[in-house]
């Protein structure tokens, strides 16, 4: 080899050298980034439900089928009735439409059929079955019936579908909730008919034609809902994707470009919003719709009989051991919270140790390798490391895990900055396969405040296969002063929901605030928050203890029997029942004399409270008795507290646990 060579090499292998230390010493600055991938397989399992007197009625079949058209307009969401249930009565029972036929309904007071499954108009079996239902004292509720099941209980449809402007007439309904129910944002559809039907007494209409109706037949009532009720539902609760369900940035004024949950909200006026119209919506149809044909009974969904709930939040936001600061506080006021934690170094066992001592709870903050954010392990070779890898999503709840002290458990997750992803469902899927069972992603950042997604009660998502999700979503309403929150925001949050919507009220205040945005007022505002939240009897709980409480509340079996004695009649003879006769007579037709109430509830712990209407067709709450009311002398006269609920009173009676047979008394 020539000299010239072996200095044309020589400077290949210096400056290739070179090269190679800088790109090393580049990329050890600024890593590649490898994701560890998480796990989206997860095993879609029912909630564990004992049994409820509301049958709710599905197809899954047909769900799946509407599923493959890709669209969110076009999807079925029929379990959106599944979140209403669930939310305003508690306990219910699901079934698929295969075994429709060999379940025997007597037990069940209410049967929704959905529109997955009231669209099967075609089976004159099913028609005369649930004809017989309702003569003999049922209440069927069926959204949008086709063929057969529109010609037995509803108008004749010839109207088509059609898209509603507005909500125009509203029955039985005061102020300021008719005014209110009227400005909730429409993303539905409704069937219109060429008259209304004969004899129906309409509830709710859309652009002056009849969406909710319902009509005595018998001894029961069969109620009409012609509006895609699972679709505004979940457009107001879940949120509005795009119809191919990927994730807008809708309101980049938020924050920037990146996606958040609020880019989910479905209408802009919901960013500054306090009205939880998902909760108005379900409430009217329960309280007054169904409550006339059948007195509403169900389990108060707070603890206590309280008003409503406060869960106070931290997002810890790698400020480590320090946070616990605000745990402390709380404690000394009796208060607890949940702290999001995002598993670094910072965060210790000391600092676990500190915040559960104090009885609050430690989750997961969810710091999610998008938008520069995540943890990232670095990977190479001695002190280079030119690549670097996320730490997957399971790999954070593990490492969360072992700082826990005791083996407490990890079951809910906040997203860090409530940062999104393109895919609507997604997230919700990958936190299902981590073994996340509730979530507090959904809600305000900068420039928002209040119910951005309809409600302040936790609802089960639901997936674009039109089949629910394993996790629950419980929305955030405030987030300290950013979206313009000060304490006479708070106060109405509170108030409204002591008088009327009894909400989970759940707020964010960050223990490094004071860093990055030192003032009195934000320290005043979080302690006032305590205060208010007393004022109002809201139960001040954590996320994790919220979820434990509906766990049992789902759990619980609950069933009643409405009678009456005549004046005018003799009593049945023995061994007949003169059970739900109220229910066939109209307010107008006669005198029903005294009537009674028979509730039979199981539940599995102490604090749960059942409801019962103050006024039933015309009759007012006398008194509750524990036992059967046989012999007034022996059973025990139960106490009560009064609530109202969007402008309808109701008495809380407290249960015990176990099995409880209450008897309510009307004149």
């Amino acid at each position: 080899m020539r000299i010239d060579q072996l200095k044309f090499l020589a400077r290949l292998l210096l400056w290739g050298g070179l090269a190679l230390l800088l790109a090393l010493r580049y990329f050890d600055v600024n890593p590649i980034t490898l994701e560890d991938e998480d796990p989206v397989e997860f095993k879609v399992e029912q909630p564990r439900r004992a049994s409820g007197e509301v049958l709710v009625v599905v197809d899954g079949a047909a769900i799946e089928k509407a599923a493959e058209e890709e669209s969110f307009k076009a999807s079925d969401w029929s379990w959106a009735w599944v979140n209403t249930i669930e939310q305003e009565y508690g306990p219910l029972t699901v079934i698929e439409r295969g075994a429709l036929r060999s379940t025997a309904l007597d037990p069940y007071k209410i049967v929704i059929l959905t529109h997955s499954m009231a669209r099967h108009g075609g089976d004159p079996d099913l028609a005369t079955l649930l004809k017989t239902y309702v003569h003999t004292g049922g209440v069927l509720v069926l959204e949008r019936p086709e063929g057969q099941l529109r010609e037995a209980f509803a108008a004749d449809g010839k109207g088509g579908r059609r898209q509603p402007k507005v909500i125009s007439n509203i029955k039985d309904l005061g102020a300021p909730f008719d005014s209110h129910l009227k400005s909730m944002p429409l993303n539905t559809t409704y069937v219109g008919s060429s008259g209304p039907l004969e004899g129906a007494t309409t509830w709710l209409a859309m652009d002056g034609v009849p969406v909710v109706y319902s009509k005595i037949s018998g001894r029961g009532t069969a109620i009409v809902v012609e509006f895609d009720y699972g679709l505004q539902l979940t457009s107001l609760q879940q949120g509005r994707p795009r119809d191919d369900f990927s994730v807008a940035n809708r309101y980049p004024e938020v924050l920037a470009d990146v996606l958040e949950s609020n880019d989910l909200v479905t209408d802009k006026r919901l960013l500054d919003n306090e009205v939880p119209y998902a909760d108005l919506l379900e409430k009217y149809l329960v309280t007054r719709v169904f409550g006339e044909a059948r007195p509403v009974v169900g389990l108060w969904p707070f603890k206590d009989g309280m008003q409503g709930a406060l869960l106070m939040t931290h997002d810890e936001e790698k400020m480590g051991d320090k946070s616990a600061w605000m745990a402390r506080f709380a404690q000394e006021r009796g208060a607890r919270s949940t702290y999001f934690i995002i598993p670094t170094e910072a965060f210790t066992q000391a600092g676990a140790k500190a915040v559960l001592e104090a009885g609050s709870e430690i989750q997961l903050h969810w710091d999610r390798p998008e938008a520069e954010q995540g943890i990232f392990d670095p990977v190479g070779v001695w002190k280079i490391n030119p690549m670097a890898r996320a730490r997957s999503l399971k790999r954070q709840v593990e490492d969360l895990k072992a700082i826990a002290p005791g083996g407490a458990s990890v079951i809910a997750n906040r997203n860090h900055y409530l940062m999104w992803s393109e895919d609507y469902t997604e997230i919700f899927r990958q936190l299902a396969a981590a073994g996340i069972v509730i979530d507090s992603s959904y809600g305000p950042d900068k420039t928002c405040r209040g119910y951005l997604f309809g409600t302040g009660l936790p609802f089960w998502p639901i997936d674009k296969t039109g089949s629910p999700l394993p996790v629950m979503e419980m929305p955030l309403l405030a987030a300290e002063t950013l979206g313009g929150v000060d304490a006479a925001f708070m106060l109405r949050l509170f108030s409204d929901s002591q008088d009327a919507w009894h909400m989970a009220i759940n707020v964010l205040y960050h223990p490094n605030a004071y860093s990055w945005m030192p003032s009195a007022e934000l320290f005043d505002l979080w302690l006032a928050t305590y205060d208010l939240a007393e004022d109002t009897r809201h139960w001040p709980t954590t996320i994790g203890g919220l979820y434990r409480f509906w766990t049992q509340r789902r759990a619980a079996s609950l069933s009643t029997t409405v009678s009456q004695e005549r004046p005018e009649e003799p009593a049945p003879p023995p061994g007949e029942k003169a059970e739900d006769e109220l229910l066939a007579v109209p307010p107008e037709r006669g005198d029903p004399g005294q009537v009674t109430i028979t509730i039979d509830v199981t539940v599995g712990e102490e604090g749960h409270s059942v409801t019962a209407p103050a006024q039933f067709r015309g009759r007012g709450f006398r008194e509750v008795r524990r036992g059967s009311g046989l012999d007034n002398a022996i059973s025990d006269k139960v106490g009560t507290t009064v609530t109202d609920v969007i402008g309808a009173r109701f008495h809380l009676v407290p249960l015990r646990k176990g099995h409880n047979l209450l008897t309510v008394h009307y004149h």
